[in-house]
């Protein structure tokens, strides 16, 4: 953008004389002669380079004037897998064997396996890249507040583990009578397997690589301006 009138670069409302709407999605460079930020001017992971006679800032209702080039946001985590197919091994039967006409031999039902455990979640991918402002301009306007914001971006969260699998059936239980039908006799079935241990999240990602912020002004900015907001680098 190159003009000799003077500029006021917003986001959100409709371009007019003087009036340029900026886009979020490309990187802005001014040739100006007198340049006014007003409200916040958000360009993801894209640099700013504004070169003026005169900056200035106007707030958009409760919002100051920032330049913000901050790494976007975080793709989603990684759905966590599917739970494992299958289930633990199944419990051994019962049974009973008569040694005479009214007693005998137990063997009781076996406890269902544990069911197959779940994988560990991927780590998260590694936060966006944040873009980069430079000011080269003559003075800053007396009484402007205006925020330079060039953070990286928030690394991406781990997906989450995978859940475990089923536990095995308890082993079935046995019915039996004695030879002449004058005694009966029931073994329970076994209890059912514990489910397999889930796996861990992942790691989140770590966060972007920050970028830089450089406002070079031939008329200085009084110290106690600046204590007033007039230039802050977050």
């Amino acid at each position: 953008i190159e003009s000799s009138e003077e500029l006021t670069l917003v986001q959100g409302e409709r371009a007019g004389s003087g009036l340029v709407d900026v886009s979020s999605g490309s990187h802005l460079v001014v040739f100006g002669n007198t340049v006014c930020i007003k409200g916040k001017i958000s360009i993801p992971g894209k640099h700013i380079v504004i070169f003026a006679r005169e900056l200035r800032t106007l707030a958009k209702l409760k919002q100051q004037a920032e330049l913000n080039v901050d790494g976007g946001l975080p793709n989603d985590p990684a759905l966590a897998l599917p739970p494992p197919g299958g289930v633990g091994q199944k419990g051994t039967p019962a049974k009973f064997v008569y040694t005479d006409p009214w007693k005998g031999d137990a063997t009781f039902a076996g406890r269902g396996g544990r069911g197959a455990s779940g994988q560990d979640g991927t780590a998260g991918g590694l936060g966006h890249v944040a873009g980069d402002i430079y000011l080269v301009c003559h003075n800053l306007q007396k009484s402007s507040v205006l925020t330079l914001s060039a953070a990286g971006g928030k690394g991406q969260g781990g997906q989450p583990g995978q859940r475990g699998g089923k536990g095995g059936t308890g082993g079935d239980g046995y019915f039996t009578e004695n030879w002449n039908s004058t005694a009966r006799t029931f073994v329970t079935a076994g209890p059912g397997g514990p489910g397999g241990y889930g796996g861990r999240g992942g790691n989140g990602g770590p966060g972007g690589n920050s970028g830089s912020c450089l406002a070079i002004f031939d008329l200085p900015i009084l110290q106690d301006d600046l204590a007033q907001g007039a230039m802050k680098i977050v």
